[in-house]
């Protein structure tokens, strides 16, 4: 008999344990998600920023996000391939571009140079608009690191 009351007792120490690591990992869970939306709002105002009139690309892009976000799953590198599977190269303007580096900034499991990557692998040149906001960006970044560093700025003879 004590055993199996020793037994209950473990089984619903068991349990509430299991409870809370649920709870722990449903908190988890709701706090990615809340970061992913708080970077999905960032790209909202990231474009809304923008002088140009956003062009049908752009919208389907941040629709495409959103969709993929209301329906409780991230946004990984993975969901930025099959997105950008439909968009030709032709489309990525400058305004698309910019959006699509400000959107691998925020993600995780991505780089630029994976952005780069996939579209030599998969279209065998990287749309001229992406090429240049991903070298600008990367010079904004170094630019920002020396002035942080408080390094001067270096110039050359060109």
């Amino acid at each position: 008999r004590r055993r199996l009351a020793a037994s209950g007792q473990a089984q619903r120490a068991g349990s509430s344990r299991g409870a809370e690591a649920l709870q722990t990992a449903d908190s988890e869970g709701n706090d990615r998600m809340q970061q992913h939306f708080r970077w999905y709002h960032g790209l909202l105002l990231h474009m809304q920023e923008e002088k140009a009139e956003l062009s049908g690309v752009v919208h389907f892009i941040l629709d495409t996000v959103r969709a993929v976000l209301e329906r409780g799953d991230p946004f990984r590198a993975d969901s930025l391939y099959r997105l950008l599977a439909q968009v030709d190269n032709q489309e990525v303007d400058a305004v698309v571009a910019r959006l699509l580096v400000h959107m691998v900034r925020g993600m995780d499991g991505i780089t630029k140079q994976d952005l780069l990557a996939w579209f030599e692998a998969t279209r065998g040149e990287v749309p001229k608009h992406l090429r240049d906001a991903t070298d600008g960006a990367d010079h904004a970044g170094a630019q920002a690191q020396r002035e942080a560093d408080g390094s001067p700025e270096h110039t050359t003879g060109i």
